[in-house]
């Protein structure tokens, strides 16, 4: 009862106070909780057992007390953090001469009550990608519009496209998925989104199952699963119409069955990650990093187990690459046949750019300084990525992290996820300096995030049950840690970063609100819309980008020209009058306005957060229709 009144508390009090009181760091040491509960009785340990057991108690306070000064997200305490984190290594390393070689328990499987908790996690993970999607994010990215665009474009042309050049840049195994779905729901931003929405909550699924071959404990699988599906890092991608969560989803698929094929003989695992490896080409540029993963993971397992290696995994890794070659054939010849088109996107964002320029290698070790401490001091400054400069992470999350980081380093059965959360680093630390750290193209990184925290989960198993063999406390202890991460994330995402303005302004709300505006009134007033010519020129191709899709079968506008210029009579027909919509840059265009049609209504439409006008209305009544003026 205490511990669950603690839980409550602690969480109700970030609700209720934000990280004003930064109360959610009270949550860390309920890790350390039930260690009063496993000693409840006698507890009888020998020498070797209690050390271990003190210097894992001690490995995780100084992990907790360094994320407590990285919560701070001050320069000044970063040293003291580094200190607390570095020190919680090298103590965990003097741990591993005092743990007993049978460190690990049994493997143990469990089937009753699981197929509830699954089927609860996939409802979970479903309702929070798609609560209130119309509403958050608050508008539509140009990234997420030019898909659309894309997609019209396909789909009118029926054309079959491997890869997407122009904006996009990409292959083009989204626009399949969205060409489904419009058809069901029709050609807007929720079927392009539902994409991801599906994708997200299937890519939770797929990690429980993956998590549950490798830890072989239900409990461990869904508490790093409830985590996952309540991430705020994942949440931001599954509700957006960006192509990275097809990486996401597919590269799980694939590395349960690549786990599998390394262990037996059937041929189902070869084939069926061959084919997930070579479909996953087709979806984001981070995909291209799962082969060097596989390569370099191979080197581990000649080494590990050479006979084991020759006898099942050389076979089977062969068949892999072939299916995989097979599969990816359309667009490797189509990158051979259009690489600059291909590689356009890589050249343009590549740190290799800075690294000209600086002539020297300052860029790049900045770049790999800010993607580790992403995690869990300072994330991605871009509001369409994460909170702006938020930790990517939540306090406890970042905890088991470098936690699960530490027991990966030094035990080799984990070393396939440390090559996989240290590849996919390479994407965004390989981007150019401005953006970094970056979470998008990072993207691929987060099932090996939340692998190395069930992995900090399996070391506070085997050392609890040094302690009590009673398991209960074990799914207390896993399902609190779960629930309480998951509330963090869940608050910040839809109390905290919903309502922020860094994130309003990272969805065009202009562009977003001027389609609205369009759609709700083009049946009535002939509309005239401002190219945004006297703004920064990113604006007026956002606009034209955003406009074309959010009013494509719903509503019509003209472009304005320089000045005001006379409307036919026909152009009129049926209306009301004119609409015109301008931005506050236009200060000619509205004297113009004012001077020519003194009686029309002004409407100003605001930042919410800022009071700045985004744009302008003026409605213009003409009774009778004909010429304006």
């Amino acid at each position: 009862m205490a511990f669950f009144a603690l839980v409550v508390i602690s969480v109700t009090a970030v609700i209720l106070f934000g990280e004003s009181i930064r109360y959610s760091g009270f949550l860390l040491y309920l890790v350390l909780l039930p260690l009063f509960f496993f000693t409840e009785r006698d507890v009888k340990l020998d020498k070797r057992d209690f050390i271990y057991m003190i210097l894992f108690v001690l490995v995780m306070a100084l992990l907790s007390a360094g994320q407590y000064f990285f919560s701070l997200s001050n320069l000044i305490y970063l040293k003291h953090a580094l200190i607390f984190v570095k020190s919680a290594a090298a103590l965990y390393i003097f741990s591993i001469f005092a743990r007993k070689k049978h460190d690990n328990e049994p493997a143990e499987f469990y089937i009753k009550g699981e197929t509830i908790g699954v089927a609860l996690l996939f409802v979970f993970s479903l309702v929070l990608r798609i609560y209130r999607i119309n509403e958050i994010p608050t508008g539509v990215w140009f990234d997420e519009a030019q898909n659309g665009n894309e997609l019209i474009n396909m789909v009118g042309s029926n054309s079959l496209p491997v890869f997407i050049p122009r904006i996009t840049q990409m292959p083009a195994l989204f626009f399949y998925f969205a060409d489904f779905l419009t058809k069901i729901f029709g050609m807007n931003i929720f079927s392009l989104r539902l994409v991801s929405i599906l994708l997200g909550t299937f890519n939770v699924m797929a990690f429980y199952f993956l998590a549950r071959h490798i830890f072989k404990d239900y409990r461990i699988a869904l508490a790093a699963s409830i985590m996952l599906a309540a991430s705020e890092w994942h949440m931001d991608f599954s509700r957006v119409a960006f192509l990275g969560m097809q990486t996401v989803f597919l590269e799980t698929v694939f590395f349960y069955f690549y786990l599998k094929m390394t262990e037996d003989e059937k041929i189902i695992n070869p084939v069926m990650a061959g084919i997930t490896m070579g479909i996953n080409l087709y979806t984001f540029s981070a995909a291209y990093f799962v082969p060097f993963i596989v390569a370099l993971y191979s080197i581990v397992l000649l080494f590990k187990n050479f006979k084991s290696f020759m006898k099942i995994y050389l076979i089977n890794i062969l068949l892999t690459v072939i299916i995989a070659f097979v599969v990816a054939l359309p667009l490797l010849n189509y990158a051979k046949n259009n690489l600059n088109d291909f590689t356009q996107r890589a050249r343009d964002v590549s740190i290799s750019n800075d690294l000209k320029k600086s002539n020297n290698l300052l860029p790049l070790i900045s770049n790999i300084e800010k993607h580790f401490l992403m995690f869990n001091y300072e994330g991605d400054y871009n509001g369409r990525h994460n909170l702006s400069k938020a930790p990517m992470l939540d306090n406890i999350s970042g905890v088991l992290l470098v936690a699960g980081f530490l027991a990966a380093v030094f035990n080799p059965e984990y070393y396939l996820y440390l090559l996989w959360f240290l590849v996919m680093l390479l994407p965004g630390i390989m981007t150019n300096s401005i953006e970094a750290p970056q979470a998008y193209r990072t993207i691929a990184i987060i099932p090996a995030v939340y692998l190395l925290i069930a992995i900090a989960f399996s070391q506070i198993k085997n050392m609890l049950l040094k302690i009590n063999k009673n398991t209960l406390y074990l799914s207390f202890l896993f399902f609190a840690v779960a629930f309480s991460a998951a509330t963090l994330n869940i608050y910040r995402y839809f109390f905290v970063y919903a309502h922020s303005n860094s994130t309003y302004i990272s969805f065009s709300p202009e562009a977003t609100e001027i389609s609205q505006c369009i759609n709700d009134n083009y049946e009535k007033y002939y509309v005239m819309v401002s190219p945004a010519n006297n703004m920064y020129p990113f604006y007026s191709e956002e606009q034209v980008i955003v406009s074309a899709f959010l009013t494509y079968g719903k509503g019509t506008f003209t472009t304005l020209g320089p000045h005001i210029k006379d409307v036919n009579k026909n152009e009129l027909i049926g209306k009301k009058g004119i609409l015109f919509i301008i931005r506050p840059t236009d200060t000619e265009l509205e004297q113009e306005i004012n001077k020519e049609y003194p009686d029309a209504v002004k409407e100003e439409h605001k930042n919410p957060y800022t009071g700045d006008v985004n744009f302008i209305c003026f409605y213009v009544n003409t009774p009778g229709g004909g010429n304006a003026k």
